[in-house]
């Protein structure tokens, strides 16, 4: 499926496809995001597919980066483009919160570098 990763604003990633103009997947962390890329690549071109959302990559790849929130702007009005301002508001609001926790599963206390899976060099 053609797609790209975001970083939400609430620091996770979501999937965002290009054949519905919508978030299919969202509040992943990196590892997580890579699984997803995996349905559809290998692992290496699923991690650069998701390295390339985390440091906020132009999408047309001429090695330009944005400011850390120009794809979560350009998809999050792609979505009120084709689905309308009341979906975009009710996604903008969900993919800023942070994720409801799991009963089953309490969250444990996590750094946002391991949210992201890229801890900080010593």
């Amino acid at each position: 499926m053609p797609s790209r990763f975001v970083l939400q604003p609430n620091g996770l990633l979501a999937r965002f496809s290009t054949i519905v103009d919508h978030f299919t997947h969202y509040n992943l962390t990196k590892e997580e995001a890579i699984e997803v890329a995996r349905e559809d690549m290998g692992r290496k071109d699923a991690e650069e597919k998701v390295e390339r959302g985390l440091k906020d990559e132009i999408y047309w790849h001429d090695g330009t980066y944005g400011d850390g929130t120009w794809r979560w702007k350009h998809d999050i009005a792609s979505v009120e483009a084709v689905h309308g301002k009341e979906e975009r508001e009710k996604t903008e609001a969900l993919l800023s919160a942070p994720p409801e926790p799991d009963p089953k599963d309490p969250p444990k206390p996590r750094t946002a570098w391991e949210r992201l899976g890229d801890e900080p060099d010593p």
